[in-house]
């Protein structure tokens, strides 16, 4: 690797690429608690009258438990498992709805109709948006069964909002979710682990709500949009300084 410095938008992140060394220890960072940019917490808010209004027009119950994926859909994402995995859990709960946002990049929308066409009503289907906040204020869970991310911004997005997470166990993820704390991880491809922390999730409210107030709070404490920007900023600052001090120091030799 040709670069001089690396940053690293996790920290789990950081410690795979130098245990599977592909960069040395001393050349990679990450600021802060990780993220690219961290949450605008402005922007990503519970807003209860675009749940109602959201709701309203894709036909979702009030009293639904809304399940939401949003993202690209390609099979990386775990969304053949996610599938899987409400399948088996919506047989038992007919308050389980899955809502899936996103552009379809890897042709898996025929399986999402197929899944539709089998639940009736309960599964929802949306294309990109530039408000993902608003299907986030609409939903209950977030679920990113992915096997391989960076680091996982949308989840912290949606955590801002007040959703707790189902999430796969890999890096990058496991930063952004806590484990019984923020969210329930589960071992990636596992459509049983999946519909279990589903089904854990939907009986029990009282657990949604605290996990998604630990999420929340956890996003404004560890997360936010300042401090990240500023150690960024510190970065470049640095940088260019040094870097303009040794053109500076090479000009005089």
């Amino acid at each position: 690797m040709n670069a001089t410095q690396v940053i690293a938008d996790s920290h789990s992140q950081r410690d795979f690429l130098v245990d599977n060394n592909v960069v040395r220890a001393s050349d990679i960072m990450v600021f802060e608690n990780g993220s690219i940019a961290g949450v605008d917490s402005t922007r990503f808010k519970f807003d209860a009258e675009a749940r109602d209004k959201l709701r309203q027009e894709m036909d979702i119950p009030k009293n639904a438990i809304t399940f939401l994926y949003l993202g690209r859909l390609n099979k990386e994402k775990g969304l053949i498992d996610l599938s899987k995995g409400f399948k088996i859990a919506a047989k038992s709960n007919d308050k389980l709805h899955l809502l899936v946002v996103g552009p379809d990049e890897d042709n898996l929308d025929d399986l999402f109709s197929a899944l539709s066409a089998r639940f009736s009503g309960r599964v929802h289907r949306a294309e990109y948006t530039d408000y993902p906040e608003r299907y986030m204020s609409a939903s209950d869970v977030f679920c990113l069964p992915s096997y391989r991310e960076g680091f996982g911004t949308v989840i912290i997005e949606a955590a801002a909002v007040g959703l707790p997470a189902i999430a796969s166990r890999i890096y990058g993820i496991t930063d952004a979710v806590l484990d019984g704390v923020t969210g329930i991880l589960h071992k990636p491809g596992s459509k049983t682990e999946i519909a279990n922390a589903m089904s854990s999730l939907a009986r029990n409210p009282e657990t949604r709500a605290r996990l998604g107030r630990a999420a929340k709070d956890r996003v404004v404490k560890d997360f936010s949009v300042e401090p990240i920007a500023e150690a960024l900023v510190s970065f470049y600052q640095s940088t260019f300084s040094d870097a303009g001090k040794s053109i500076l120091m090479d000009s005089k030799v």
